[in-house]
């Protein structure tokens, strides 16, 4: 590393780095030996000493005591490769009663708020670092290290060499094939001659590549009889499916020269690989497809087969480069090379098609597992069968039609466990009334109904922080725990000196919070009247705002800006006559208090959310496609020229997800689709490329696919009627970020 930086470590380049801190004064020595007689508090502490114990404990365990409860303990490191880091500070988190953050891999312990009010603006900002670096994460799904950590610069009579391999996934998320089933790690090794010949092998590595666990392999090559000479070697890694297709060749190469000394004899074994390939079968018309073949016999330490049995076995695999896929991934040919490459003492290589299970890892960054794993029968996989992206279906029900949130609104809680959605009991309820909210547990495995959460709209909305939700009713908004038993809380009622004994049309389309946490956002409908107000967080008494004059709904605070509101405009009915008045403008902004101002964007728009940077709207036009305008008076962007119903678009951006308009092919009745788009690659995938839409009697229930990312845009959430009537579907946003890449 200090080769790479040009630089030294040491006391002079920590006091270069910290020249314009003139507050810091540099001390060294070991820690915590040397500091035994420090008697002074400690208002921040950040470790990034030695990863592993007894030395880090003893530091964590040293300096806390000096940490007074206004002060913070931070760190680096907090990943599964450093267990003892992970461990330590979970244990100091206890001991303190404070909460973890991340932010990528940086620890942070702050005080209580109670005891430093600065704190909650420092943990919003801490959390909103930490979902940005998810996301950047997400653009480098196959972010790797890959290293020979020695290059033998000869190689053995028989074309044997022995390479130490260094490879790590620093990727968040485990690399899978199309069918979800974990990708094999193979080292591939060539030799190229001086009269352009070309000797090559491929080897598994003895463990699967986890996120962020390396492993380190002695892996014995055998390249077959090379001529003498000096010749150019080259390694690199690669992802090879179960079923033996080849799935990514890595751009990190490592290069090296060797030189074969052709005056030794050659093995028995390799002067009968040269016999074979002398005498081979006519029926091969491949020469790669018999080095395959014969290489497999040999590593078993068995004799080539003669034609007949060569054909047969041509037979039974139907082509060569299936031929050459059944004996690659056969466990007895996987079997044969880890013989010539023994495992360190006292460690058993892993099986080639298993990955290793960390129970530190976080739950959020085991959901693929999870999922894949079925999760105690709740999902099922399900591949579309033109694009090949697999989706989770949930199979179990809590009622006999259920759906994912509106596509505004978070439903699952930030560290993965507590995943909310929509039931209904049809013919009873309807998308306006009568639907109740399940939870899925995925620490436990288990699905819950609550019936007693009957909401309005699609007001429900989750809090990210701990997973509980809250919604609305006819005349209040209420608040319940995830967990079983939990009761419901009321927030407020609408006061009777409103009512007035008039019908509530709606009190909430959809809950928002502001963004400085204080308030949910509430669009009322009550009589002939049209309200603009809040209540907050925590609950307490309705404020009124002001009054509109139209049909304003669908009411969303600024994510940045808590006084700034996004509105849409509906059509009116009169709740007395019935008669329709059709809406000026769709799109409007106010302040709480302050006139509306239309955004003027043409009445074939709706579907509209805030981009996360609180500076551009984002929207579907039906007749170009999805657009995003921004705040500064710049026309709208096109940015996805396709024929979106409702879209969604990740916090940074980068992605979009979307399902289209029904519509009616040739031999096949109404369907729709739902679409991932990489706005980076420019490439887009179908997550479902036809899914059938439901059927009439269940239109009151808007059954739309409603896509969203959610989770910290870990994941897509989406309603799909593939197993008949309305159910829920996730699927991995690295999984379709890995498709389009």
């Amino acid at each position: 590393m200090e080769q790479a930086l040009g630089i030294t470590y040491g006391i002079d380049q920590f006091r270069a780095y910290l020249s314009d801190c003139p507050n810091v004064k540099a001390l060294q020595g070991y820690s915590p030996d040397n500091f035994q007689d420090w008697n002074r508090p400690v208002d921040l502490f950040f470790e990034d000493s030695v990863h592993t114990n007894p030395i880090l404990s003893r530091n964590l365990e040293f300096w806390s005591r000096h940490l007074p409860p206004t002060g913070i303990s931070c760190g680096h490191d907090y990943r599964p490769r450093f267990p003892d880091v992970m461990n330590g500070v979970d244990r100091l988190a206890r001991s303190l009663e404070r909460e973890i953050l991340v932010v990528d891999t940086l620890w942070c312990l702050l005080p209580p708020v109670s005891k430093v009010p600065a704190a909650k603006a420092v943990r919003e900002k801490l959390l909103t670092l930490a979902a940005e670096a998810r996301t950047d994460a997400l653009t480098r799904p196959y972010a790797h290290t890959f290293q020979l950590r020695n290059k033998p610069d000869t190689v053995s009579p028989g074309g044997t060499m022995l390479i130490d391999v260094y490879a790590c996934n620093e990727s968040r998320h485990p690399w899978m094939d199309g069918s979800g089933a974990p990708a094999i790690a193979h080292v591939s090794v060539h030799v190229h001659t001086e009269h352009g010949e070309t000797s090559g092998a491929l080897l598994p590595l003895p463990k699967s590549l986890s996120p962020d666990r390396p492993v380190t392999a002695q892996l014995s090559v055998c390249l077959g009889p090379l001529p003498p000479g000096t010749h150019q070697a080259s390694a690199r890694l690669v992802l090879i499916s179960a079923s033996g297709e080849v799935l990514r060749t890595f751009e990190t190469e490592e290069r090296w020269t060797v030189r074969m000394d052709g005056n030794a004899a050659l093995p028995t074994s390799l002067r009968l690989y040269q016999a074979f390939q002398t005498d081979r079968p006519v029926n091969f018309e491949s020469i790669d497809a018999l080095d395959v073949h014969a290489a497999y016999r040999i590593l078993l330490g068995r004799p080539p087969e003669g034609p007949q049995q060569v054909a047969s076995h041509l037979a039974a695999a139907q082509t060569l480069s299936g031929l050459r896929r059944r004996f690659m991934t056969s466990q007895e040919f996987i079997s044969g090379n880890l013989k010539l490459a023994p495992s360190p003492p006292d460690v058993q290589p892993a099986p080639a098609t298993g990955r290793a299970h960390d129970e530190r890892t976080p739950l959020a960054d085991r959901l693929p597992e999870l999922l894949r794993n079925g999760l105690n029968g709740l999902f099922k996989p399900s591949t579309d069968p033109t694009s090949g992206v697999t989706s989770y279906l949930l199979r179990r029900s809590a009622a006999p039609l259920q759906q994912s949130f509106y596509f505004t609104q978070p439903c699952w809680s930030r560290d993965g466990r507590f995943l909310w959605l929509y039931c209904a009991h049809p013919p009873s309820g309807s998308a306006r009334d009568g639907r109740t909210l399940a939870v899925v547990d995925f620490q436990t495995g288990t699905l819950t109904n609550f019936p007693e959460t009957q909401f309005t709209d699609a007001s429900p909305w989750v809090d990210s922080h701990d997973g509980s939700v809250v919604w609305a009713t006819q005349n209040a908004v209420w608040r319940r725990s995830p967990e079983t038993g939990g009761q419901p809380v009321c927030l407020t009622r609408i006061p009777d000196d409103l009512l007035r004994k008039r019908p509530v049309w709606r009190l909430a389309t959809h809950l928002t919070r502001s963004a400085d946490g204080a308030w949910f956002l509430l669009d009322i409908t009550v009589g002939g009247d049209r309200l603009l107000g809040g209540i907050p967080f925590e609950g307490g008494d309705l404020q009124i705002w002001q009054r509109l004059d139209r049909g304003w709904h669908h009411a969303q605070f600024s994510p940045t800006d808590p006084d700034l509101i996004l509105l849409a405009e509906e059509e009116r009915i009169d709740p007395r006559t019935g008669v329709v008045t059709p809406p000026q403008g769709r799109m409007a902004l106010c302040r709480r208090e302050g006139p509306l101002r239309p955004l003027g964007l043409g009445a074939t728009v709706g579907h509209e959310w805030w981009d996360r940077s609180g500076t551009a709207i984002w929207y579907v036009d039906f007749e170009r496609g999805t657009m995003r305008v921004g705040l500064d008076g710049q026309a709208p962007e096109c940015v996805w020229p396709a024929g979106n119903w409702h879209a969604s678009a990740s916090r940074c951006g980068r992605y979009l997800v979307a399902d289209t308009q029904p519509e009616t092919t040739q031999g096949r009745g109404p369907s729709t689709s739902v679409l991932f788009l990489n706005r980076q690659t420019k490439r887009a995938v179908p997550i479902v490329t036809a899914m059938p839409v439901a059927s009439p009697s269940l239109e009151p229930y808007h059954p739309h696919p409603h896509p969203s990312f959610q989770c910290d845009d870990r994941m897509v959430v989406y309603t799909t009627h593939l197993a008949g009537g309305p159910d829920l579907a996730v699927v991995p946003v690295a999984h379709l970020v890995a498709a389009t890449s």
